[in-house]
């Protein structure tokens, strides 16, 4: 029987805001490249005023150079990790907001879900025809991220005690669904479509509820 606690257990998780898991290391990632932006600034000043101020050679500050060389490398790490962040992050909110859709279907829709040792699930859908764990990848993907979903499936199916099919959400304009080692790959025009053709059998709601409370 469904408890006001087991609907409000499960309603962390619906309200949940897609992304916001990777927030906190998107801000970490923003302020190590800002420091490093400075330091870069500074050590490639200090071999100048060390010649102007103190006749320094150029071959003592060289190692200085090579520092710099070192933090620069390092500042841009930091900025393609920023900027992979924020396509993921726009890439769970597009999905998501999508998703939304099937809660007037009798669809129940989780975000961001803490997962341990997988890090977090983009989106759970559980409706009447089934279980679909939601991987959201606008952009392109890579086997890394088939491998996750497809792990991450199983480990959910086990917990569940019924299917979780893991799917691939990417590019707009993907064209027909298809599988791909082992995941189905569904564009995002289709993803809507697509879940709601599938055929698998639902989870209890006790089940949900449960996986839900230990998250």
């Amino acid at each position: 029987m469904c408890t006001n606690a087991d609907l409000r257990t499960v309603s962390y998780h619906v309200d949940s805001t897609p992304g916001t898991y990777a927030a906190p290391r998107r801000t970490t990632v923003r302020v190590r490249s800002l420091l490093l932006i400075v330091a870069f600034a500074g050590v490639g000043a200090l071999p100048f005023l060390l010649a102007r101020a103190f006749g320094v050679s150029f071959a003592v500050s060289a190692p200085m150079v090579v520092l710099l060389a070192v933090i620069y490398w390092a500042a841009e790490s930091d900025s393609v990790l920023m900027e992979r962040g924020l396509k993921g992050r726009n890439g769970e909110a597009v999905v998501g907001e999508a998703l939304e859709d099937l809660r007037w279907e009798r669809y129940i829709v989780l975000h961001d879900i803490p997962f341990a040792g997988e890090g977090n699930i983009d989106h759970l859908v559980s409706g009447p025809n089934g279980v679909y764990l939601v991987e959201a990848k606008l952009g392109s993907y890579l086997p890394v991220h088939l491998k996750k979903a497809k792990r991450q499936a199983a480990k959910l199916t086990d917990e569940l005690g019924v299917l979780v099919t893991p799917v691939l959400c990417v590019g707009l304009n993907e064209g027909d669904p298809y599988r791909h080692g082992g995941v189905q790959v569904v564009g995002f025009d289709a993803l809507l479509p697509w879940l709601r053709e599938q055929s698998n059998p639902p989870v209890e709601f006790e089940r949900l509820v449960h996986f839900s409370a230990g998250r």
